[in-house]
């Protein structure tokens, strides 16, 4: 249940990059809109080497399930306390506290859990603007990207598709993951003229919200304004962000030698780096926005523009076109964004439009919570794929419509049993697969030709004494099978019926399968009580990843309870089969108390019984989940089930 998976946030950006810090707190927004229920846990991870970023992060600390703060000593501030704190010393022990790992800012984890986040390739784009160290190291950390990462996600269709065409041979799937802009409640009541006037505007002025980075393209915006103002126009602009590039220290002395030769100094307010919220008041007291970038990875800006209902006039770049909003205006053109600029300017009031505003405003909240879902599916995708990626496939060339995926026992004493139970299978119509230690593959692959036996490097022989495999493994090999349809069962049981898989096949779109179990020779009662189990059941490849990890194992206790519990919790809809087709093999094989109490626990923590769990209520709890199956399940009889061969 995707409330359950953990999802580590990194705090990147900050005070050397404010937009790292910016798109991190826009994704929080999205995926904490979510219902409770609908979204996973988010966890803010501080490494060391980024504390001088983390007060980027205190404005939105709360929407945040806990922190985890990664080295050696534990150095955070004291505000943090309000919070659930986790130290990790190393990214071993952190991804034992987390499911999952974004965004890898440009680099890549193999092997662990996580996507890597690629938000441009503006080096390959405008080299020019690049020293030959910055280009070396970016082209090296996309190569390992491209080399190592399982699943990357991009900023824009734009960057995802720069991806594909730089890195062809890449094995890493893609995914687009645009991020939208949260619409604060402070935004449409804060007073924009009062702002205006704190920074002693003029009433009517054009706004553009850059830093001042050569790509941001200021100079040719500066001509674009001089020949506004040769037109007879007393415009004005006003420009907001950083003003000095790291990469050209004299770019700033260069612009505003540029402004006085074209003679527009006195129309130009620079007003630096101001608070956000200054910011979006600008935004609304504006006649509109120019926003006349070489390069940009999203463009935010016009999200915001039109959260706002505020018109902008837009550099051609395909990313600005994406966003579906706004003027374009040919990059290279300072005469075309000097038309585009008096054309809008001509029509235009300062102030908000309130009717835009709404209207813009609920486009937001529907587009930032449709993001948030994006994000919980994708998080569900990497689950499944890091699964695949570690885990032998399957050989699917068998044209068999369903997999039985099991963990045949070694022991010369059980292959009588279940090479009976396995020969029913293979004739029933299944592809059949045993999960297993590879010391056990030894000794078994002779015994069962027709099985594909899949290696796992763990069991449960030290907690229950005998080799039972995980469901955690089982379900993992499912996902990734390429079978539409799945089954779990046990080793020891029967299945019975020509044609039995292909009405299967068809039961279980969407759907988990069971059916209870009958003995083939008397059951031996246990405390003198009688109680059907099931011991197999079947459903939809794609269900393998919703169920947490749960710590049973095939053959003991209430395996099969757990499954068909958290169908019914995740209201995934249940069918019970009424036609008898599943036949246990008894043995004496019995477990005692302590671990029945064990397994009954572990289902508690899903489906709580109004009663303390003690011996002498164990068979009440078991009644309790039989009749909470048995309500929610719907019986279906299978008619197309005809018996050929063995019958019981």
């Amino acid at each position: 249940m995707i409330q359950q998976v953990r999802v580590g946030i990194p705090a990147i950006g900050g005070s050397g990059w404010q937009g790292g810090a910016s798109h991190m707190e826009l994704h929080v927004k999205a995926v904490a809109s979510l219902p409770r229920a609908e979204r996973p846990q988010l966890y803010l991870v501080i490494a060391e080497e980024m504390l001088a970023g983390y007060a980027a992060y205190r404005p939105f600390l709360s929407l945040f399930d806990g922190l985890i703060f990664l080295g050696n000593r534990l150095t955070l501030p004291a505000e943090v306390a309000g919070l659930p704190l986790i130290h990790c010393r190393d990214w071993d022990e952190l991804f034992t506290r987390i499911d999952f790992f974004f965004p890898v800012s440009f680099n890549v984890l193999p092997g662990r859990c996580a996507a890597s986040w690629i938000h441009d390739f503006q080096h390959k784009h405008l080299p020019q603007f690049f020293t030959e160290g910055d280009i070396a190291l970016r082209d090296e950390l996309c190569s390992r990207i491209a080399r190592h990462s399982v699943l990357v996600f991009c900023s824009s269709k734009v960057v995802e598709s720069d991806f594909r065409r730089f890195y062809p041979q890449s094995p890493a799937l893609t995914r687009v993951l645009a991020l939208r802009v949260w619409p604060e409640d402070s935004w449409y009541t804060g007073d924009p003229v009062a702002v205006q006037q704190h920074y002693d505007l003029p009433d009517r002025f054009i706004l553009c919200c850059n830093q001042f980075w050569i790509h941001k393209n200021h100079r040719l915006l500066f001509a674009a304004l001089a020949l506004l103002r040769r037109s007879g126009q007393d415009a004005h602009l006003v420009c907001t962000g950083l003003t000095d590039d790291f990469r050209y220290p004299g770019y700033r002395a260069e612009l505003e030698q540029y402004m006085a030769d074209l003679g527009i100094t006195d129309a130009v307010h620079i007003l630096g780096q101001i608070p956000r919220s200054d910011q979006i008041q600008l935004i609304r007291r504006s006649l509109f926005v120019v926003q006349p970038s070489l390069f940009e990875g999203l463009g935010l800006i016009v999200q915001e523009c039109r959260t706002l209902g505020k018109s902008i006039i837009v550099s051609d770049l395909d990313v600005h076109k994406e966003h579906q909003y706004g003027i374009c205006f040919r990059r290279n053109s300072a005469d075309d964004l000097a038309a585009k600029m008096a054309a809008l300017y001509a029509v235009s009031q300062p102030g908000p439009d309130r009717m835009r505003e709404t209207e813009g405003r609920l486009q937001a909240i529907d587009l930032t919570a449709a993001y948030g879902q994006e994000f919980v599916n994708l998080v569900k995708e990497s689950q499944q794929l890091f699964s695949q990626a570690n885990r032998v496939p399957v050989n699917c060339n068998n044209k068999a419509p369903v997999l039985l995926a099991t963990s045949i026992q070694t022991g010369a004493a059980l292959f009588a049993s279940q090479r009976r139970a396995v020969d029913s299978w293979l004739q029933a119509g299944f592809s059949v697969s045993s999960l297993n230690r590879p010391e056990d593959i030894a000794l078994l692959q002779d015994q069962f030709p027709q099985v594909t036996f899949v290696p796992v490097s763990r069991d449960g022989r030290i907690v229950h004494r005998a080799p039972y495999v995980y469901v955690d493994d089982l379900l993992d090999y499912i996902a990734q099978s390429g079978y539409d349809t799945c089954g779990i069962v046990e080793p020891d049981i029967c299945l019975y019926g020509s044609g039995l898989a292909s009405c299967l096949s068809k039961e279980t779109v969407n759907c988990l399968v069971y059916q209870e179990k009958v003995n083939i020779q008397p059951l031996e009662v246990y405390e003198g009580v009688l109680f059907p189990a099931m011991g197999c059941l079947f459903l939809d490849r794609l269900l393998a990843a919703v169920y947490p990890r749960s710590g049973f194992c095939l053959s003991t206790p209430f395996w099969d309870y757990w499954l068909i519990v958290l169908a019914v919790i995740s209201k995934i809809p249940v069918k019970r089969i009424t036609t008898p087709f599943a036949y246990h093999i008894l043995h004496e094989e019995q477990y005692d108390v302590a671990t029945l109490l064990d397994s009954c626990e572990k289902l508690a923590a899903y489906a709580p019984p109004p009663f303390t769990l003690a011996t002498d209520t164990l068979l009440k709890y078991q009644h309790i989940l039989a009749e909470l199956i048995r309500n929610h399940a719907i019986d279906l009889a299978l008619p197309c089930l005809t018996y050929k061969g063995e019958e019981p």
